[in-house]
Formats: C-alpha cells, structure tokens, sequence
C-alpha cells in the first residue's frame, strides 16, 4: 500500500504506517500489490461520504465501539474502499475511551466484513443465474445479467494468485510437469478409456495407461487434449469426414471447458476462486495454458449428446457462461484444452495444472484409477 493521505473525520489526516502487526492479517488477504483490484485506490471524497458519516459516528470504546467498527466496515466495502484504507480511517478516527482498541480487533472486523459480503454476492449470484432461465429469449438481458454478477465476483474476491488456487486443491499439485499430466490423466480417466493429446494435426487416440507410459518422451509434442473419453472408433464429424475425436467418437460426455479470451489472466484467477470456494460451479480442473487464459474444466456428467445439448450448449452456456464473458467456442464435448507440463517455446512458459478435484467427476461415470 502507498503510503498517501487519507481523509479522516474532524479534517485531521493520518498516514498509512506499515501496520505492523494487523498489516500481516489484511494484507494476507486483500493487498492490491501487483494486481488490479476493483477497489476504490483514492482519497475519500463525496463518492465515500456514507463511509465519513460512519467514521464519525463511530462509538467511543467502551461505548459501542466494538460492534460499531462491522458496520463502518460494511459501508466501506460496500462502496469498495479498500481494506487496508479502511484499516487506516478507523484507526484514526477511533476516539479516546474507557479502554484500548488494538489493531487485531480492527484487523478482525475487516476480516469478518469482507467474509460476510462474499456471501451476499453469492446468495445474490445464485439468484440472478436462477432468474435468467426467463430471460434464455432476450441476449442483451443475459448480458447485462452476466457483466453484474461478472463484477460483483470480482469485488467479492479481491485478490488471487496461482499459489492461492493450488492451495485450494484437494488434491496436492506436484511441480514436476510430468507428475502433473500423470497426476490429471490418473484421477480423470479410467485405466482402459481413449484419450486424445497431440496437436493440432495428430488424430489417434490411446488408452490411458499407453499415454501415461509414452508421456516422457512424447510430452514435448503434445501440447494439447481433450477432456473427455473416446470409443477408440472412428466417427463422422459434421463435415462427414471419418474422426477419431470429433463430437460423435465421444464415450463419455463428463466435462465442459470454460475459457475467458479476452480477460486480464489476474481477473481469470479471482473470478475461478470466488466459484471453487462457494461451489458456484463443479470445478474437476483448473490448468493454465502457459499463455493468457485458464481453462476450467466443469464437470456436466451428461448421459449423452442430446442431454448435452440441453443442459451444456443451451443452459450452461448460453444462459450462464456466455453472460458471463466465457467464449462461446468451447462448448463441445470435444473441443481442445490443454495438456499440463508442455512447454510452449512461443511463451516461454509451461502449462500448468493448478486444481484438480476428481470427486466432481466420480459417481456418474467418472475417471479415478
């Protein structure tokens, strides 16, 4: 946090000190620190006027203070000033009283606050993407139902690193990029399914433990899979053409891909945080395509093409995913994802698993060896 001046009641200023000891529990949590928060980085001003109103009506200790600091703290994340500014204000405007107001107990306020608007935007998430089933017929509501509830995700979950989602996993990611292709094709996949990685050009399909033995020597050429199982047959695809991996070879219609193309990657990472920690949606994978996108792969467990047209192409996407900013081209059953541990040379960067929760997939067919 720079270190500016921030408006406090009675037109005394104070600065933003390194906090020491509360510094360590907010900061923890919400430092904006190389990231773009949707918070409000500026001096208090008419647009935070209900966030001055509370500071001066703040109790004294011993007074009421302390229940007094969760609503000030509310208002200030309601008008999405930041926390740490907000850690600041209350500190300088708490008045003298019958006892002292130690930096944790602020700390804890904050902590709590920010907790409890998290799930307001969830219980409101959950009833807007009920109530877009009635506006299915009008695209430009969808939208505007989505940028909404888009935004208020991102208040909600301020801050995101890779560390954060792997920590979050309940299964533990290796660092190894081979142990973490092995890792995703051993709890996703069955033994003896089809499974695709190539490229672009490559069409077969091989068993899953024929894939994870070649791995080590084909990893550098296969930068690409598909999420889903194949019958090991040819089908047609919709241009009549015979395929390995087109929509119609699919065994087992287990997984979705969502990916944002034109999303800051620090964004992608907040709003896939905010949706594994309130179960928003069925997270099996998270895996960083080693460029500017994450790819969320959603367990769907439909019974077949028919049940995926249905509740995948016309619910899941079009009337919430889409809304939502998700590209609209991935939402066939074997649309391309990517393989964790390649390296892409073009980026200099490898891809990486970053989730991984089989248990999403389990029980309607699902992989796990």
């Amino acid at each position: 946090m720079n270190n500016e001046i921030l408006g406090t009641p009675g037109g005394a200023t104070t600065h933003a000190p390194g906090i020491p000891e509360a510094d360590r529990k907010i900061s923890g949590s919400f430092s904006s620190t190389g990231s773009n928060i949707a918070w409000n980085r500026v001096k208090f001003n008419k647009t935070s006027r209900r966030f001055q109103q509370a500071l001066r009506k703040l109790p004294a200790p011993g007074q009421g203070c302390h229940s007094g600091l969760l609503r000030v703290v509310n208002i200030g994340i309601a008008e999405r000033i930041h926390p740490l500014d907000i850690f600041v204000a209350i500190r300088g405007a708490i008045k003298l009283g019958t006892r002292l107001v130690a930096d944790d107990e602020i700390a804890d306020a904050i902590e709590k606050g920010v907790q409890t608007f998290g799930m307001y935007v969830r219980k409101t998430v959950k009833k807007r993407l009920r109530k877009t089933t009635g506006a299915s017929n009008k695209p430009e509501l969808l939208k505007e139902i989505g940028a909404k509830i888009y935004a208020a995700i991102l208040t909600a979950s301020p801050i995101c690193t890779e560390e954060d989602i792997i920590a979050m996993s309940p299964i533990s990611i290796p660092s190894d990029p081979i142990e973490q292709a092995v890792l995703l094709l051993r709890n996703l996949f069955l033994p003896n399914e089809f499974v695709f990685t190539g490229d672009q050009c490559t069409q077969r399909v091989d068993p899953v433990n024929f894939t994870i033995q070649n791995l080590p020597a084909q990893l550098n050429e296969h930068p690409l899979m598909i999420p889903n199982p194949f019958t090991g047959k040819q089908a047609r695809t919709k241009s009549g053409k015979l395929s390995f991996r087109c929509d119609a070879a699919i065994a087992n219609f287990r997984i979705a891909i969502a990916e944002f193309d034109d999303k800051p990657l620090n964004e992608q990472l907040r709003f896939w945080k905010f949706i594994i920690e309130n179960q928003g949606l069925p997270v099996a994978a998270l895996i960083y395509s080693g460029g500017k996108s994450l790819h969320g792969w959603i367990a769907v467990n439909c019974r077949d093409q028919a049940d995926w047209n249905e509740n995948v192409k016309d619910c899941l996407f079009r009337e919430i995913l889409e809304p939502l900013g998700v590209d609209p081209a991935t939402k066939n059953p074997s649309r391309l994802s990517r393989l964790p541990g390649h390296f892409r040379a073009d980026k200099g960067q490898y891809q990486r698993l970053l989730y991984l929760n089989p248990n999403a997939v389990r029980g309607n067919g699902g992989g796990g060896s």
